[in-house]
């Protein structure tokens, strides 16, 4: 809330660096008018003065420690994504905006079916990438991890993934994924540029797991 303090001297109004006797002031505290038409002893105009000082002085703190408070949030604990591509399609849509849960990893280790947010790899940055990937986890740290007619085989058993938008039209391995890192996929499995194109994910790439849908309303909600 702002806090100033003005003189009026022959109905004109300017911001004065002190008062003296004989002006009319007005100070305007928290939106509320509190005003003397009458004339103004010298200590008085400066106390106004000071104390007007010392509670804008509090506001700017104030503005200062819920702007740090918003930007730390956003920074370690939770932040919004807005999805412009297709690549985790029916899961999430064009246009969703997903709320990414960054202490979640904290205190579990990623699992599979998780659907993460991640900084580009080392291979994607050597392509220029920049900006955030979404994908779902499909490979755990030391699981063999092939791609063949049709289906995604953990350790040679076949994966039950029932929010494919189809069947992949490759095939991909048999490789062992790494350890602290994951083979991740998008679940429109043809239209999606992912592990099966640029290899693994680092744990410490990883930004957060998406964790619900908040926009637009008809389709907010856990994501699955």
């Amino acid at each position: 809330m702002a806090r100033f303090l003005f003189a009026i001297n022959d109905k004109q109004i300017r911001l004065k660096p002190k008062f003296e006797t004989g002006d009319r002031a007005i100070v305007i505290l928290n939106k509320r008018l509190v005003s003397r038409s009458s004339s103004l002893p010298v200590f008085l105009t400066y106390y106004l003065l000071f104390t007007t000082y010392y509670l804008i002085m509090w506001s700017t703190t104030e503005l200062i420690l819920s702007l740090m408070m918003v930007f730390g949030f956003r920074a370690y604990v939770a932040e919004a994504r807005y999805i412009t591509a297709g690549s985790m399609l029916p899961t999430i849509e064009l246009n969703d905006r997903v709320i990414v849960d960054k202490l979640i990893y904290d205190s579990t280790a990623p699992q599979r079916g998780d659907i993460i947010v991640f900084n580009p790899t080392k291979t994607l940055e050597q392509q220029n990438y920049r900006d955030a990937f979404i994908k779902r986890i499909v490979g755990l740290p030391g699981e063999k991890v092939e791609i063949k007619g049709g289906k995604v085989y953990i350790s040679d058993r076949p994966l039950i993934e029932n929010y494919i938008a189809q069947a992949p039209l490759y095939n991909w391995g048999p490789e062992t994924v790494p350890a602290n890192s994951y083979f991740v996929l998008g679940d429109n499995r043809n239209n999606s540029f992912d592990s099966h194109q640029w290899g693994f994910v680092p744990q410490d790439k990883i930004i957060g797991k998406a964790t619900e849908i908040f926009y637009p309303f008809d389709r907010a909600g856990p994501i699955k």
